[in-house]
């Protein structure tokens, strides 16, 4: 989205666990507890997945509930995290990161091996957005996704592959997971890889999706890894020499698994908009174009309203977001927890509903997300699973 510059987020290797939060109490009474880390644990047809090694023999019930909730932080190794998942009562069930896709060895592997372990051992399945830039942000070309396709950027994509490969089959312990969500917003006009500038195509960037897509996948399995194809909630393609319609950018059910949309409330943006006005639209044509579970992999609301800022207003967006993710049957949703353009965060930002203290520091935080996170419906981790989630949840078809 062009609110923003994405987050890129292998700037270093996450350091070791850090110390727990203790029990503290809000301003109204609540109490949260610490979380611990958890370390116990046309179209063609894409190349053949193998099969993933021996289960551990303990079973896991299924679970009663219609979204996995996650969120996108503003850091996974401080003590705020900690904060947040106490407040919340438990890991979130999706983390989602930012990166970069070309960049040197020794920072592909510190990321994947670094931060989506720490991720990991904390009880989250990382989702990584992860973007196609090369070299630099400003020099990648617009063509860039021919070039993946035919070749130019291989090397990288192959570290990515043997980094990613041996990171979800570990030689020890149990098999990871993760959600990529590959190249997303190219419906917009503000990465590479749309084609507002008509230098690609609809069909360079299918080709680029499948290329990455067989690359990365061949020796794993859909349960170790899943693929989320997501564009932004509103197009910018007025110009002439491409369709409109985001059907022509979908690489096809072979090589999706999840399908996602992008989508932000701010009043700066064209008016204070309700879930309705500011997903409707696009999830109407998103679903015309695949039956894949839907996620909301980015999603927030400013409490800036007017000339000013409205904290109630931005509760009530909330808990009417949640009833609108349940209407329209929404099978994840990761919050973009940062102060960036505006205060989108839940927790730890510049404004909210309530106040929790921890570690003699209080943080204001919006209670009506508190209270959906704690609904019956709504999925934190799976409680000691080994792989986070079952297969099901993982799927997105529960």
């Amino acid at each position: 989205m062009d609110r923003r510059q994405y987050v890129k987020a292998c700037g270093g290797v996450a350091g070791a666990a850090v110390g727990l939060v203790g029990l503290h109490e809000s301003v109204s009474g609540t109490r949260i507890r610490a979380i611990p880390s958890r370390t116990d644990v046309t179209e063609d047809e894409p190349s053949e997945r193998p099969e993933q090694k021996e289960r551990p023999a303990r079973t896991f019930d299924p679970r009663d509930g219609r979204t996995l909730i996650g969120t996108s932080p503003p850091s996974v190794d401080d003590g705020h995290f900690d904060a947040f998942e106490a407040w919340q009562d438990g890991p979130s069930a999706v983390v989602t990161l930012f990166a970069d896709v070309g960049q040197p060895t020794a920072a592909i592997e510190a990321f994947v091996h670094g931060m989506l372990t720490y991720v990991w051992e904390r009880g989250s399945v990382p989702n990584v957005v992860w973007q196609p830039y090369f070299v630099s942000r400003e020099a990648t070309p617009p063509t860039v996704e021919a070039d993946v396709a035919g070749g130019r950027y291989d090397d990288p994509l192959d570290d990515w592959t043997s980094a990613l490969t041996r990171w979800l089959r570990p030689d020890e312990g149990p098999d990871r997971r993760l959600y990529l969500t590959f190249a997303p917003e190219m419906n917009g006009d503000w990465v590479p890889w749309d084609a507002s500038d008509g230098e690609s195509t609809s069909e360079d960037y299918v080709a680029m999706w499948r290329t990455v897509y067989d690359r990365v996948s061949a020796d794993l399995t859909p349960d170790h890894l899943r693929w989320v194809w997501s564009v932004n909630n509103g197009s910018r393609w007025n110009w002439a020499d491409e369709p409109v319609g985001i059907d022509r950018y979908y690489p096809g059910d072979a090589y999706v698994d999840w399908v996602g949309v992008h989508g932000y409330n701010w009043d700066a943006w064209g008016g204070w908009k309700q879930p309705d006005g500011v997903y409707d639209a696009m999830v109407e044509n998103v679903r015309e174009v695949s039956d894949k579970p839907l996620a909301f992999t980015e999603c927030a609301c400013s409490s800036r309203y007017g000339d000013g800022y409205r904290p109630d207003l931005k509760d009530e967006w909330i808990t009417a977001f949640f009833a609108y993710v349940d209407e329209r049957d929404v099978r994840m949703v990761c919050w973009f927890d940062k102060e960036k353009e505006t205060d989108w965060a839940v927790f730890g930002g510049s404004r909210g509903t309530e106040t929790v203290e921890f570690d003699g520091t209080s943080v204001p935080a919006y209670e009506a997300y508190r209270t959906a996170a704690s609904e019956s419906g709504i999925l934190l981790a799976y409680p000691d699973h080994p792989r986070v989630l079952t297969d099901a949840e993982f799927a997105g078809s529960f």
